[in-house]
């Protein structure tokens, strides 16, 4: 039977105070959670809203920050949730989940990849983790403009 295990990830706290957006939540046919992998090559017919807009309120553009543990802060800066141009308009959820996906793959590649060095926590080495058993269940408004992703891991 699978099991879910949370990412232990370290809660990011700001310099400053700052009044947080509501999360954003992810779901697939109403269960929480989307897979990584269907996210990052677009196979997200069944995620629930897909074509509504995200929500994230907090300017064009964000930060976002992963904080795997054992391994440094990796933050993605300028992600674009708002489209430029004349007839700017909000993402969908479709359209965010696919960059976040992206975004966390990045990451795996590069802090997982073998010539790089190996996390400080046995449990959480990226390469040990097989990135089609992640999921992103929510994304936390951590700060001015920052937006951090809670992760799980699907263990079989």
């Amino acid at each position: 039977m699978s099991q879910f295990i949370e990412v232990p990830q370290t809660p990011y706290s700001p310099p400053t105070t700052f009044h947080p957006h509501p999360s954003v939540c992810f779901s697939t046919n109403g269960s929480w959670g989307v897979n990584l992998e269907d996210a990052y090559y677009g196979r997200l017919d069944h995620l629930d809203n897909r074509n509504e807009p995200h929500g994230i309120q907090s300017g064009m553009r964000i930060a976002f920050r992963i904080m795997w543990p054992g391994y440094d802060e990796w933050v993605a800066r300028n992600l674009t949730v708002i489209s430029m141009g004349q007839n700017s308009t909000v993402h969908t959820m479709h359209k965010l989940v696919n960059t976040l996906a992206t975004k966390v793959h990045d990451f795996y590649t590069g802090m997982g990849s073998p010539g790089a060095r190996p996390g400080n926590d046995p449990n959480w080495v990226l390469q040990r983790i097989d990135f089609k058993r992640l999921y992103i269940t929510e994304l936390r408004h951590v700060s001015q403009g920052c937006w951090q992703p809670v992760l799980y891991y699907r263990s079989d």
